[in-house]
């Protein structure tokens, strides 16, 4: 019980540190107008989708607190103490928590889809695709979040949800680790890309220096 209060302090002060941290990087690239662009808008929602998943996991965290400090001691009130203010709060917290860690994998896809249509697009303005950048990065974890929401009230709406049935885990599970897929292999054509382009150029630049000595 010792152990895993420390492990809770642990990452609470871990994610209070990186609240802090990423609150103070939005706001200094929100502020300076030279740093508004495409690329930087991405950067400040991802930013934003940790800033909100730390918030989550501290109050979660200060809810369980709470929670197991001030149990019921007799039946009627093991009874109602399911449904009440506090468990809600806790099982809101807890979707809250999966939303935002949702977003984080769906903005870290965002960076690399964006990265992929600067290198492979000739289109200098990237702006009207930040819509939709909104939409994946928001807006995607919402359809898959909220059957999960929903198959745990009906199936497991036990304590704080901390029971993890691993076919329902899936639900969620399943999009985010098919985004990381689509990630590694955006992030690897890039990569690819990226190689083969410095390689021609340095290629180029040698013949150069050879046409440059034969002149000489």
């Amino acid at each position: 019980m010792l152990r895993q209060t420390a492990l809770r302090l642990i990452s609470v002060i871990g994610y209070s540190l990186s609240l802090t941290s990423l609150t103070l990087a939005t706001l200094l690239m929100g502020m300076l107008r030279k740093l508004h662009c495409t690329r930087n808008y991405i950067h400040m929602n991802l930013f934003v989708s940790f800033i909100l998943r730390a918030v989550a996991v501290i109050s979660k965290e200060i809810i369980l607190y709470v929670m197991y400090s001030n149990l019921p001691k007799d039946d009627p009130g093991w009874n109602s103490y399911s449904s009440s203010a506090m468990a809600l709060m806790c099982k809101f917290s807890k979707v809250c928590m999966e939303y935002f860690v949702a977003c984080n994998y769906f903005w870290l896809l965002v960076e690399a889809i964006f990265l992929h249509t600067l290198l492979f697009t000739a289109v200098l303005t990237k702006r009207r695709l930040l819509k939709k950048y909104m939409l994946l990065g928001w807006g995607t974890p919402v359809l898959f979040v909220t059957p999960w929401t929903v198959v745990k009230i009906i199936y497991e709406n036990t304590e704080c949800w901390s029971i993890v049935n691993r076919w329902f885990w899936w639900i969620i599970r399943g999009p985010i680790t098919l985004s990381v897929l689509v990630s590694e292999v955006t992030v690897h054509i890039n990569y690819r890309y990226i190689s083969s382009s410095m390689t021609l150029q340095g290629s180029i630049l040698c013949v150069g220096d050879s046409v440059e000595l034969l002149k000489f």
